[in-house]
Formats: C-alpha cells, structure tokens, sequence
C-alpha cells in the first residue's frame, strides 16, 4: 500500500498506474472548425452529466492542441467506439494535421462529423468550459443522439485496448469439455448410423457452467438456416430443460432463477412442472414457431459471444415468449410444418444426463407417426451411446467417486 504524506506532491506517475486499473470507454470528440474544416481528438473522459437538461462532458488537458482546434466550434459531436476500432482511436489520437485524410464520415445534425462505424453518436452545443487543474471541463447540451450499430465498445485499461465482456454469457473453461468430446466421438458411428435412418442431421447439445452448448453435428444437412456446432445459448427457460430435467436440485434451481420472470408469482412452480413432465416423459419436443427465426437472426448477429448487455436482455425476452412452444402440458402432434427440437437424454453409469442427441427443425406431419419413429431412433442410439466406456466414464467426474445404487439403477434404465 502506497501512503502519501504529503497530498500536494502526489507523483503523476503513481496516479497514472493506480488510475490505470479503472477501465475507461474511448471516444472521438468531433466538431467543424470556422473553415468547415472536420478536426478530431481521441478522449477517455467522456461522461453523462445530466438527464434534465440532457448535458454531457469531456476533460481535454489544457496543453492539447486539438482542443485548442475543437474549442473553436460552436458543437461538438462525440463518437463512440466499437472494439473493432482500436486503429481509428490511435489515428485520432496522432499528432497528424489532417486525421481524417483516410476516414469516411457524414455530417451530425450540427454539422460535426459522424466517423464511419462508430456504434453511437452523441451530437451536443457547447454549453460552458471550465478550466480544472491541468485540465479543462467542456459541457455540452444535447441535440440529437443515436445509436448506429448495437456491438462492444473499445476500452481503455492499464495503457491498453481491449474490450467488454459481458459475465452473463462468459464461456466456460475449454476444459469441462474434454471428456465429453471425447464420449461423442466415440458415438459417432451410432449416431452417423441413426441419422442415415432417420434421414436428418443429429445434433448434440450440452449444458456447460450456465451455458447451453452444441458440441457436435452429425450426419446429414438439415434445413437449419445457420450452422449449429458450437452454438451456444444461455441456459435458461425454456432452453435445456430436458437436461435440467434430469439434473441435481441446485441446477434446477439455478435454472428457474434464470427466467426472466422469476419474480412473478407462479412462474417457478410452472416452471417446475414442466421439468416434472419431461423427466417423466423422457424426451422434450418444440414445436417450431415464426419467432425462432428472430431468434436465429440474434444469435447470427450475436454470435463469438460478443454480444452486449441490451443485446443479453434482448435475448432473454425473446426466449420467455418462446416458452409456448416447448409447453409439456400442450398437444405432442404437430400442426406447424418444422419441428423446431426434438431430443431425447443420453444417461452415463451414473444415471445422469451429461449430453442430448436430437433433431433440430425437421418437416412435420399433419400427425405425430413420423415424430414417433424419429423418437424410438433417437432413445435406441440414446441407450447404445450410454454403454459405451467412454459414455459411462462421464459418471465417475473428477473425483472418481463412485455410483450410489440408486444412481447405478438409473444409469441402467431402471429407474426414471
């Protein structure tokens, strides 16, 4: 721990170093001087002030020469960056005379200018400058603002660029895995059998940490518009409910905790009911609807786990008003024309549920007989798959603790 004595004579480098642990978002600060000449300067200082009046500021350093320019103008207009736009930032941030002689822009509502790819713009007159220690504080009133494209800004973070990521959809340790890959690899010529007779691909889906993951395809194409490996989605209502079904009571829990009405009064037990259903019918199906193609857009757009928290948000509302479409206590035939989900659990020696194999968005049938041979496939592949050493070793984990009777009775298809 570093104590100052003396509060006047704090080093500059030392407040650089512990200041540098707060991250800062990176701004272009625009604006046309008298000429109509379009001048730039990069800033980590921006903020909000106040929602009423709308005002903003900035802190440039009383030395800067590009203030010196910007200050000219009557407005400003402050460009956020993307994360993908760490070469545009140290371009504005160069001593060169004309910094935008290689950047595409358009005007703002006051003229200033819009740098092509910035996420989001913020236009706004000068309202004051005020000088505050070695730098000044320049406030401006708001006019009009937007935003361009909904993705990650750049940050700025111990004198280096990175970006924001979202802990909501962190991905989980490589790691976890490992035996499971090695497991469906074993499977696949059971599941590349099953798929030639069912006449569909067969994807397998995993739950990792809070995450549900698509860890392969196999067998033919389906008529799925992006591809699925390596997909993954957040855990959560009313997604991987057939492998929280047959899970512990903590990961159920966690699982209703995740719905994005968990406060409302008898979602949780509704919730709950439907994970009584799937484990006792021991398959889920959805049944497809015109919303998973909004939900195949978002995830294509917010794909790489790049996605924002509004993005987060969005998505999680998307999902709860898909919730109708894997209702348990709804009709199984199928009055729609693709069957978003059909799956059935893959057990280890323990009787848990490390993996599903199923089928993602096959034609239907005006009656469920086509649905009943793509299940009765799926649930023999399912129990061949169990068998296997390297599906049973799933069981052991980590610890090589051994099966309670209970477990190995289950994992033996005696018990639900």
């Amino acid at each position: 721990m570093t104590i100052i004595e003396q509060p006047d004579r704090i080093d500059p480098q030392l407040m650089r170093d512990v200041l540098g642990h707060y991250p800062t978002g990176v701004t272009v600060i625009t604006a046309l001087s008298p000429d109509g000449r379009p001048e730039a300067m990069t800033v980590g200082t921006f903020m909000s002030v106040s929602l009423d009046p709308a005002l903003v500021a900035f802190l440039p350093a009383r030395s800067s020469r590009s203030f010196a320019r910007l200050r000219r103008s009557p407005a400003f207009c402050v460009n956020v960056l993307g994360a993908d736009q760490e070469a545009l930032c140290r371009t504005f941030a160069s001593s060169a005379e004309d910094k935008f002689s290689e950047v595409e822009w358009r005007a703002s509502p006051s003229g200033s200018p819009i740098v092509d790819g910035a996420i989001a713009w913020i236009d706004a007159d000068l309202d004051r400058i005020s000088e505050i220690g070695d730098h000044f504080l320049v406030v401006g009133r708001i006019r009009a603002l937007d935003v361009v494209r909904p993705a990650l800004p750049l940050l700025f973070f111990e004198r280096g660029y990175g970006r924001f990521a979202p802990l909501q959809f962190a991905a989980g340790a490589p790691a976890h895995l490992f035996p499971l890959l090695r497991a469906v690899e074993a499977a696949r010529p059971i599941l590349e059998r099953t798929a030639e007779t069912i006449g569909s691909e067969i994807v397998v889906t995993a739950a990792v940490d809070d995450q549900l993951v698509h860890v392969a395809v196999i067998g033919h194409t389906s008529i799925h518009p992006s591809p699925l490996v390596g997909r993954r989605l957040p855990l959560a209502p009313p997604l991987g409910s057939l492998l929280v079904a047959n899970a512990d009571e903590g990961a159920q829990d966690a699982w209703l905790r995740r719905s994005s009405r968990a406060g409302e009064d008898g979602d949780r037990e509704s919730l709950a009911e439907q994970l009584r259903l799937i484990r006792s019918k021991g398959w889920v199906l959805a049944r497809k609807s015109p919303r998973h193609d909004e939900l195949d857009n978002m995830l294509e757009v917010i794909a790489d786990d790049v996605r924002t928290p509004a993005q987060g948000r969005a998505l999680m509302r998307l999902l709860d008003e898909l919730r109708q479409s894997y209702d348990e206590s709804a009709p199984t035939n199928v009055s729609q024309p693709t069957v978003r989900m059909l799956a059935v659990p893959v057990r280890d020696g323990c009787g848990r549920v490390p993996f599903q194999i199923g089928v993602h968005d096959v034609p239907g049938a005006e009656d469920d007989v086509p649905l009943t041979h793509i299940r009765a496939e799926l649930e023999r592949a399912a129990l061949s798959i169990g068998g296997l050493p390297s599906t049973r070793a799933l069981g052991q984990g980590d610890d090589g603790h051994r099966c309670s009777a209970r477990d190995r009775a289950r994992g033996e298809g005696g018990l639900p």
